[in-house]
């Protein structure tokens, strides 16, 4: 597997090694690029891929509930959808004029992956495709261009990014077939995942002029300051620190975080929702999230030369200073006696990718993998907060209209967790490639706890399990010589 950091790296990003993070446990054998000679502009590379899922799974809202505001008894049906949920396409050039470029655009109907656990319409992304794009889906992407950047490396240890950019924060990618499984973790949908802005990378190793700031193989750093979740306020500051554990850069540890440099929204920003007090009317998540401070820590580490792991762990928490005065429990707000307005999150993931190499179909060679992730995400919020959806919900995105008590008969409530409870969830699936082509059948398991009736899943908010099953197809962009097993 060590093969694949090289080329993801290589082929789809050049110099741009921060942007994709977990290359080294990617589940897919890349194609070489396409090249095109420009003449004078020199030689360009195309890479890249398209991807759909079909997906079906129960304990969902019926039909009705949308449409009528019915409530119908306990018990959700099953539903399914299907979505062509990702391309991605990265342009670059090694020497344009001595200097390597590279333009990277992904989209999608709506622009999303998949994310363990979000099936209801309430929240986004989801699996129904028609409230997307035409809705409210939380994505903050209000076209279908979810992240385009340019990337450009005037020195080797030095590059420059700008535009709509990839995730400082994690070490899973936001498009669906870089990573091992079809559905991302819970920690990628609250991490900052949409963010227009600019980014400095400092590259570092034996063999480029600045070696970096830790001892082994060569670090990088990353800075960047960026309008994080789409509020329209540039002023949120991101940071990525990676650390090589090998010389090829297949295994490394790394950290990341950000941090709000002044608060984003108000008391009427909550009470109101997403887009009052000077907030981008189609923002990511709600005021919770926006100043959330957030740090993380998380490893690539190849075991053997076939079992590879992807580890993170992180807290993302709300600053007291930043709560608005207007909405403080104890002196502002009746919070019921309990005036603690401590919010935060804990969540976890650990993935295993074990490559089986290739296996014989007739006459021709497909290549075979088996993944499993499990992940966790613990809450800790005041339910008798009017406030608490709106700054301590992070797995609902802290959209809530900062609702108390039993939701069951509330219909927007369905399906967004709510504040202090918790969630776990396990999916695993086979991966098969042939050339281009690749299908990654998935199954998928949620448990929700210490859930407030009407916030969990089912046609009341009240079940606490879901199972979701997904056949994730696509192609990938390139030219293969032969198949192989990817070491």
């Amino acid at each position: 597997m060590k093969r694949h950091g090289r080329v993801l790296l290589n082929t789809l990003l050049g110099t741009a090694a921060l942007a994709l993070l977990s290359a080294p446990a990617f589940a897919l054998d890349l194609p070489q690029a396409y090249k095109y000679d420009m003449g004078p502009l020199g030689t360009w590379k195309l890479s890249g891929g398209i991807e759909a899922a079909l997906s079906g799974w129960n304990n969902a809202p019926s039909a009705s509930i949308g449409a009528n505001g019915a409530a119908p008894g306990h018990g959700g049906g099953t539903t399914g959808d299907i979505d062509l949920t990702n391309a991605i396409f990265i342009l670059s050039n090694d020497s344009f004029f001595g200097t390597p470029l590279s333009f990277n655009a992904w989209v999608g109907e709506p622009p999303q992956t998949p994310v363990i656990g979000y099936t209801s319409p309430n929240v986004g992304p989801n699996l129904y495709s028609s409230n997307g794009f035409h809705g409210l889906n939380n994505t903050g992407a209000a076209s279908f261009l979810f992240k385009g950047w340019a990337t450009f490396a005037p020195l080797d240890w030095f590059s420059v990014q700008a535009g709509r950019l990839p995730s400082v924060d994690g070490t899973e990618i936001g498009v669906g077939f870089l990573n091992n499984l079809p559905f991302l973790s819970d920690l990628n949908n609250m991490q900052t995942t949409v963010a227009d802005g600019g980014q400095v990378n400092f590259i570092s190793g034996p063999d480029k002029a600045f070696y970096g700031f830790l001892p082994g193989y060569g670090s990088t750093l990353t800075i960047r300051v960026a309008d994080g979740y789409k509020t329209g306020h540039t002023n949120e500051l991101g940071f990525t620190g990676l650390w090589n554990l090998t010389p090829d850069g297949s295994d490394f540890i790394v950290g990341y975080g950000h941090t709000r440099l002044s608060t984003v929204g108000s008391g009427d920003t909550i009470r109101t929702g997403a887009g009052g007090s000077h907030v981008n009317g189609f923002p990511v998540g709600g005021f919770g999230l926006w100043n959330s401070d957030l740090i993380g820590l998380g490893t690539v580490y190849n075991l053997t030369n076939r079992l590879s792991m992807n580890a993170e762990v992180e807290t993302q928490w709300l600053p007291k200073s930043a709560i608005p005065a207007d909405v403080r429990c104890g002196t502002a707000v009746d919070c019921g006696g309990n005036n603690n307005q401590d919010y935060y999150r804990w969540s976890s993931q650990i993935t295993f990718a074990y490559d089986l190499g290739n296996i014989r179909v007739g006459d021709e060679q497909v290549r075979y993998g088996w993944a499993v992730q499990p992940s966790v995400t613990f809450q800790h919020g005041n339910k008798s907060d009017p406030a608490c959806n709106s700054l301590g919900n992070y797995l609902g995105l802290n959209l809530g209209a900062g609702l108390t008590g039993d939701q069951s008969a509330n219909t927007g409530a369905f399906g967004t967790f709510g504040c202090g409870s918790n969630m776990y969830a396990i999916q695993t699936g086979p991966n098969f490639q042939y050339h281009n082509l690749f299908l990654r059948p998935t199954i998928a398991y949620t448990r929700l706890s210490n859930v407030t009736a009407g916030y969990a899943y089912g046609n009341r908010g009240t079940d606490k399990d879901q199972v979701v099953v997904m056949l994730d197809f696509g192609w990938l962009l390139g030219q293969f010589s032969k198949m192989d097993t990817g070491q």
